[in-house]
């Protein structure tokens, strides 16, 4: 299955959301594909205007923003006055000072809202938990001739299995269910019980129709 670019603004982390487009030089909010990162950001600015812009364009749905809020940002990027846009819109300074206020309140709620959802392991945004250097997770006499010949009992162990099948999806690439079959089924035939253990535990992330998963962490994950 093709993957959209609402797909890929979903997965993208922050950073890369800001820059307009993920590593392989595809736009975040179109179908475009570039050669390289200047040619990346010309598609953004002839075809978008800029990030911000191509963000505020979106629905309500994905940023929760409204249409006002949306107008009234984009003002203020643009430097213009409380005074002058409240006489084009025909509401009090205070009125506008408490738009912004709101928009900066959802902001502070945003950042411990990442925090209480990191704390509590329900982030998306996490890393989940490391695999030992070098391999060496104790789980290699599960293993022979790379295919898993038992799935283990105990937790540590199975999630230290389960650590391996992460390490096979791509950072900020979008599968199809059925590419996950691809990438498990060969190592172990039940994919099934792999695929939810990945979602249950949040190493996977999917949307409600199950047609579309993806890596929970932003990046690739650190060996250190």
């Amino acid at each position: 299955m093709k993957e959209s670019w609402r797909n890929r603004l979903l997965v993208a982390n922050g950073d890369t959301v800001q820059r307009g487009y993920d590593n392989s030089h595809r736009c975040l909010f179109c179908e475009a594909q570039s050669p390289n990162e200047a040619k990346a950001s010309e598609h953004l600015a002839q075809t978008h205007g800029s990030v911000l812009d191509a963000l505020l364009a979106l629905d309500k749905a994905l940023t929760g923003l409204t249409d006002t809020q949306k107008t009234l940002i984009r003002r203020w990027r643009d430097g213009t006055a409380d005074a002058e846009l409240a006489a084009e819109r025909g509401v009090s300074v205070s009125t506008l000072r408490n738009q912004r206020f709101a928009l900066r309140e959802r902001e502070r709620e945003a950042r411990l809202l990442l925090a209480v959802l990191s704390l509590a392991g329900l982030s998306t945004l996490q890393k989940p938990a490391k695999v030992a250097k070098g391999g060496d997770d104790g789980v290699a006499h599960f293993y022979r001739d790379g295919k898993l010949t038992q799935m283990p009992a105990r937790h540590a162990k199975k999630r230290a299995v389960m650590l391996r099948f992460f390490a096979l999806f791509e950072p900020e690439r979008v599968y199809s269910d059925q590419e996950v079959k691809e990438l498990i089924a060969p190592i172990w035939p039940d994919y099934a019980e792999v695929r939810r253990f990945l979602c249950d535990t949040g190493l996977l992330q999917r949307t409600k129709d199950g047609r579309s998963y993806w890596r929970a962490s932003q990046g690739e994950q650190s060996n250190e």
